[in-house]
């Protein structure tokens, strides 16, 4: 359910923490590719891996939409490829 904090998930095989964005979409996805959770073309790779994002999204950087297009797409796709511990 969203929005519904949970201690434990199941079916998770490491958990990545990302936070304090700033509106900063090239080293977003350099963390992102650094933990194998994304390929060349920004799409899902991160199997069974919880992405948890923290801190600010927007602030200082020019590409806070970027940012919030690319988490949203990236949740559908590890939800399709039966990823669903991203969320």
């Amino acid at each position: 359910m969203p929005g519904t904090a949970r201690e434990t998930f199941d079916g998770v095989d490491r958990i990545v923490a990302v936070g304090d964005l700033h509106g900063d979409f090239a080293q977003f996805r350099q963390v992102l590719m650094q933990a194998s959770l994304i390929d060349a073309d920004l799409r899902w790779t991160g199997d069974r891996t919880h992405l948890v994002q923290l801190g600010d999204v927007a602030d200082r950087g020019p590409d806070t939409r970027r940012i919030i297009e690319l988490l949203m797409r990236l949740e559908k796709e590890a939800s399709r490829a039966g990823d669903a511990s991203m969320r």
